[in-house]
C-alpha cells in the first residue's frame, strides 16, 4: 500500500471512546509518565476555552488502512496516536477534576475545576475537536522517526525520546528498567533499593548510562562519558548495526543489578540508592566481574559503600558531596574510590598484571594526555628526569598497566604518595575483619 497523509477532525469524546474500546492505542514510544507541569496543563485548557484552539498543533495518528473511509468500529486496523498524548491526557485530567484553571482571559473560568463550570462550558471541552494528520501505510520505523523529529525543541526527556529509536536496544533497556532493584519494595518499605522514581524515564536512563559504559569498555576505551548526546549516538549505531554486542550486554547488566539488589536487600535493606549510586556501583561491579568471583564479598561490598556515605573521613565527605553531580570527572573519581576500597578487602583475590612497568609507548601517550602536568600536585613538570608514572589503581591491588590507569606525576610526589602504602586501615578503616 502506498503511503498517504490525510487530514481529518476528531473530537475528544471520539478519541476517548475509541481508546476505551481498544480501537485507538498509544504506541510504546509515547511518554509513560506525564511530561507537562501544572502550569502547562492549565494554559492548554484555557487556550481551548479562550477560543485560541486554532493554534493547537494537529495530533498525529497512524494506521495501516484509511480510517476516514470506514466507520470506526469497522476499521480492521488498530489506530496509533503517535503524537498528541499530553494534550488528550490533559483534557481527561481536567475533566476528572484533578486541577483548576488559575488564570484565564475569561473571569468566569478562573479558579474553577471542571465540575464547577456550567454545562455549556463543559460541553465545549467534551466536544472539543482536534485537527489530525493521518499517516496511512507508513511503517512503524517511519512513524518513530517522525515522532522523534517532532520532539526536537520540546520538553521530552532523553530517555523518553530514546523509546522511539528502532532496533532491539530500547526493548532491552525497558526490560532492565523494571528489574526488582527499581521496583521491589522490601519489607514493607515505601521505596525500592533504588529509591528514585521513574519520572521521565529515569530508570531507563540509568540503564542506558550503565550500558554505554560497558559498551565503551568492551570497545577498548573507558571514557565515563554518559552524556545524552553520547548515549544517543550509541542508540543510533544499534538502529542499523548487526553487532551482537546489543544482545551481549543486557545479561551482564542484569547480573550486576541482581548483585546490587541481593547484597543490599540482605545486608542493608533500608538503603536508598540514588541514580548516581546505582550507576557507580554498576561500573565497579562490571569491572570486578571481569576478573574476580566476588559472590562471597557481598557484605563487605555493601559495608564499603555505607562507609562512604556515613563515615567522617575526607574521602567519604568528597564522595557524598558528588552523589548528585553527574559528569564524567565525578563518575571517574567515585569509581576509583569504590574500586580502591573493594580491592583492599582482606583476602580479596586481587590478580596482578604481569606487566609491572609502563612501556615507552604508554609513557608517551600518558605524557601527551596529561600535557606534562603532575596529576598529584597539578604543577608542570619542568624536566624529563622528574617524570614518574603512577598506577591510579595500584598495581599491587590489581590495577592494570595500561594507559587508562596511568598518571604522569613528579618523582618526588610519587615517593610521598607511597610512603604509607598498603596499610589497610588507610583505605578501609571501618571494614569488619
Amino acid at each position: 500500500m502506498s503511503r498517504i497523509i490525510k487530514s481529518m477532525s476528531l473530537s475528544f469524546a471520539t478519541i476517548r471512546d475509541n481508546l476505551e474500546k481498544g480501537i485507538m492505542v498509544y504506541p510504546e514510544w509515547q511518554r509513560k509518565t506525564p511530561a507537562w507541569n501544572l502550569e502547562q496543563k492549565q494554559e492548554f485548557i484555557d487556550t481551548i476555552f479562550s477560543g485560541y484552539s486554532g493554534i493547537i498543533p494537529p495530533i498525529l495518528i497512524g494506521s495501516d488502512s484509511d480510517p476516514t473511509a470506514v466507520e470506526w468500529g469497522d476499521n480492521p486496523s488498530i489506530i496509533r496516536i503517535s503524537d498528541g498524548k499530553q494534550r488528550i491526557d490533559t483534557i481527561q485530567s481536567f475533566i476528572d477534576n484533578k486541577f483548576r484553571i488559575w488564570a484565564s482571559s475569561k473571569k468566569e473560568y478562573v479558579n474553577k475545576k471542571f465540575n464547577e463550570l456550567s454545562l455549556g462550558v463543559r460541553d465545549v471541552l467534551l466536544h472539543f475537536t482536534f485537527d489530525a494528520k493521518v499517516l496511512i501505510g507508513f511503517s512503524l520505523a517511519e512513524e518513530k522517526l517522525i515522532f522523534r523529529r517532532l520532539q526536537n525543541g520540546t520538553v521530552l526527556r532523553p530517555a523518553e525520546k530514546r523509546r522511539s529509536f528502532n532496533g532491539i536496544l530500547p526493548d532491552y533497556i525497558n526490560k532492565l528498567s523494571i528489574h526488582p532493584l527499581f521496583t521491589d519494595k522490601i519489607n514493607g518499605n515505601k521505596k525500592a533499593i533504588a529509591a528514585f522514581t521513574n519520572a521521565h524515564g529515569s530508570h531507563e536512563d540509568t540503564c542506558s548510562q550503565v550500558y554505554v559504559f560497558i559498551y565503551d569498555d568492551i570497545g577498548g576505551r573507558r571514557t565515563f562519558n554518559t552524556s545524552t548526546r553520547y548515549i544517543d549516538r550509541m542508540y543510533r549505531f544499534f538502529e542499523t548495526s548487526e553487532s551482537t554486542l546489543v544482545h551481549t550486554i543486557p545479561p551482564i547488566i542484569n547480573r550486576i543489578f541482581d548483585y546490587i539488589y541481593s547484597a543490599f536487600s540482605e545486608f542493608h535493606p533500608l538503603t536508598k540508592l540514588s541514580k548516581l549510586d546505582v550507576i557507580i556501583l554498576s561500573m565497579v561491579l562490571y569491572t570486578l566481574f571481569k576478573k574476580y568471583n566476588i559472590e562471597k564479598y557481598k557484605k563487605q561490598f555493601c559495608d564499603i559503600f555505607m562507609d562512604l556515605i556515613n563515615e567522617p573521613s575526607e574521602e567519604a565527605r568528597l564522595y557524598r558531596s558528588h552523589r548528585d553531580v553527574s559528569n564524567p570527572g565525578t563518575k571517574e573519581k567515585m569509581f576509583q574510590v569504590m574500586m580502591m576500597r573493594t580491592l583492599c578487602i582482606e583476602n580479596f583475590p586481587a590478580e596482578r598484571d604481569p606487566l609491572r612497568k609502563f612501556t615507552e609507548d604508554m609513557k608517551s601517550q600518558i605524557i601527551r594526555r596529561d600535557q606534562g602536568i603532575c596529576q598529584l600536585c597539578l604543577q608542570p613538570i619542568q624536566k624529563e628526569e622528574e617524570y614518574a608514572f603512577h598506577h591510579y589503581i595500584y598495581w599491587i591491588l590489581g590495577g592494570a598497566t595500561i594507559v587508562d590507569n596511568g598518571r604522569l606525576v613528579h618523582k618526588e610526589c610519587h615517593t610521598e604518595l607511597h610512603k604509607n602504602d598498603y596499610k589497610r586501615e588507610v583505605f578501609v578503616p571501618l571494614i569488619e575483619k
